[in-house]
């Protein structure tokens, strides 16, 4: 069993404005309150960390006949399903997570696998969702059972929420079972910032007689590697007065996981705090230069621009258990080098307690340092968040009032936008940042992508997410409604909106190939990866393009609608599976077709719209 939660105080400020979100969230997608939860906890538990687009789209399922099951996940990255029930509880004085309720979630790989249930009593988007279920569970994925609570649990029940066994086709599984309580979710959404000042200078007593160091030579540079072992309570007061600092070359922020927890347990114990600097994996340290120093009593070593890459949830756990730390020793690897590559790769290499993104490994590399650069300095309302756990509210620059774009996302937009691949960026994000041969990396973040190309695609993936997010927000508001209370236009304009909730990443390549086409038939040796900063930069204010692409968007909304409604059939009915295979060349066939025979004159005015922008 895995427990997320904690029982750490909470200001009625911080809950507030975490009850704030989530009813923002209910109020801008139209959902229920509790569904509205589900998405907020996705969105900002570290260990998950979906945008919020996805995290409504895997809630979908959330209703009457959802068999249990409020969102599921299927993470091909790492071969896992995650399998959630959330619960939003407003008044915890008088309602608990009850036994029968972990009793209900644990029957509900029974039931979606249970094809006289499915046919009977599943809803509609559990029906297209089984599938993919099933296809996961032949190929052996790991099952994961989470429960999110705002709230917690009654007395006696927590540890009923345990691992379990299920069997399906004559093949065992052992689901494995995590819990996230009120706590942690509330002191997750403001952990989900964390600062980006300079590197500190630390201090840390020091026997040499307790140590070991060796000289090694790198790419003809010296550079020394100390082992050695020093008081818990000198790393914890370090994190205390540089914590917005001491950090900045970890690849992410703090994540709130079972490791953490059993760094505390072993505090508590005498015995494991005698053996910790044993338990724990210890920390790795990254400086530019050592100094040492003797106040008479002890002997201090001072680590000058020090970095701790590995070892961020430890340091975190000494920070919150202070009280704790009398005779506790931390094994410590400090590594002084002037060259930050070798940061880099002990951050690779080491980085292993706690899951790491595909994003992560990369965020650090030299074209997402220039990337965010060349953004800082565009007069554009955009800035580049290279790191999970970036709090902008203190950051060098003043980013308030602009939008971010992560890792993540620069590569979905790019796929989707210049390499016209959005299947690729919808269903095989892993794939983005895999540099292999069978991986799309280096086509999408190399020395011809620059700052305001980027700009450019997000704000065409960022306007095709807004749009999606209203056709879901009208999609909920409709299935919201019991379905004996539903009338004949509202099915008719589900039906119709259905296939609108899958086009985000393919809208946003119809844009790109749309836009292309008219700069390619216009202009000579003239496309969108072709221009000029200055000119993207005129595109990007100009108050015309955003009308320019609320035409396209309602062009392509009548095109992907009239593609999908000939083409389900072919692909077993399911939307999911469709927008999966590469459909573009027939979508932008289709989307032509749409064009001359609403006899539209947007041709025309975009014609016009470069002309005016780049050749004035």
């Amino acid at each position: 069993m895995v427990l997320k939660g904690t029982d750490t105080y909470l200001s009625p400020e911080k809950e507030n404005t975490v009850k704030s979100a989530i009813k923002d969230i209910s109020k801008n997608l139209n959902v229920p309150i509790s569904r509205a939860f589900t998405i907020f906890a996705l969105k900002y538990l570290n260990d998950f960390g979906l945008d919020e687009d996805d995290a409504e789209e895997i809630s979908r399922i959330d209703g009457t006949g959802d068999g249990g099951i409020d969102a599921i996940y299927i993470d091909d990255e790492n071969s896992i399903i995650y399998l959630f029930q959330s619960k939003y509880i407003e008044d915890e004085i008088y309602h608990r997570i009850t036994q029968e309720e972990i009793a209900d979630f644990k029957d509900a790989l029974n039931r979606w696998t249970d094809k006289v249930w499915k046919n009977e009593k599943a809803n509609s988007e559990v029906k297209r969702r089984i599938p993919d279920l099933l296809e996961a569970l032949d190929k052996n994925y790991e099952i994961h059972l989470i429960f999110l609570v705002y709230g917690d649990f009654r007395r006696g029940v927590k540890k009923l929420w345990k691992p379990y066994n299920f069997e399906y086709k004559n093949n065992k599984y052992q689901v494995k079972t995590e819990y996230y309580n009120k706590d942690i979710i509330v002191q997750s959404y403001f952990d989900y910032f964390s600062a980006k000042p300079e590197r500190p200078d630390i201090r840390l007593r020091y026997a040499k007689n307790q140590g070991i160091e060796r000289s090694l030579s790198y790419n003809n540079e010296e550079m020394k590697c100390l082992l050695c072992i020093v008081p818990a309570i000198d790393i914890a007061k370090e994190v205390k007065n540089n914590y917005n600092s001491i950090f900045n070359l970890n690849i992410r922020g703090r994540l709130n996981t079972q490791v953490n927890k059993e760094i505390k347990t072993t505090l508590n114990d005498l015995d494991g705090k005698n053996l910790f600097f044993i338990l724990n994996n210890g920390l790795n340290i990254f400086c530019e230069s050592i100094e040492e120093e003797n106040d008479g009593t002890n002997k201090f070593i001072v680590l000058k621009k020090a970095q701790i890459i590995n070892g961020l949830q430890t340091a975190i756990a000494l920070l919150e258990n202070m009280d704790m730390l009398a005779n506790v020793e931390v094994v410590t690897k400090i590594i002084c080098s002037k060259t930050s590559n070798i940061a880099d790769m002990v951050v690779r290499t080491t980085n292993t307690q706690n899951p790491i993104k595909s994003s992560d490994m990369v965020s650090n590399e030299a074209v997402h340092i220039r990337l965010e650069n060349e953004i800082s300095n565009l007069d554009v309302n955009y800035y580049y968040k290279r790191k999970r756990g970036v709090d902008t509210s203190l950051a060098p620059r003043d980013y308030r009032g602009k939008l971010a774009i992560e890792i993540p996302h620069a590569a979905q937009a790019i796929c989707s936008f210049y390499l016209k691949l959005p299947h690729i960026a919808r269903t095989k994000k892993r794939d983005l940042f895999n540099k292999g041969n069978n991986g799309y990396y280096t086509q999408i973040f190399n020395d011809n992508m620059n700052g305001s190309k980027l700009v450019l695609a997000f704000k065409v993936f960022n306007f095709s997410s807004i749009k999606n997010r209203k056709i879901r927000k009208e999609y909920n508001r409709i299935k919201i409604k019991d379905e004996n209370n539903r009338t004949d236009d509202d099915e008719a304009n589900m039906s119709y909106l259905q296939p609108l909730l899958y086009m985000k990443y393919h809208e946003t390549a119809l844009i790109g190939y749309y836009l292309n086409k008219i700069l390619d038939e216009e202009f000579i040796d003239k496309n969108l990866s072709l221009l000029k900063k200055e000119d993207i930069i005129k595109i990007l204010k100009d108050d015309n393009f955003p009308k320019i692409l609320d035409r396209l968007h309602n062009l392509i909304r009548k095109t992907i609608y009239t593609y999908t409604d000939k083409k389900i059939r072919d692909y077993g009915g399911s939307y999911t599976n469709l927008f999966k295979h590469d459909i573009m060349k027939d979508l932008e066939y289709s989307l032509l077709r749409t064009i001359r025979m609403d006899n539209d004159n947007i041709k025309d005015d975009i014609k016009t719209f470069f002309k005016q922008k780049i050749f004035t």
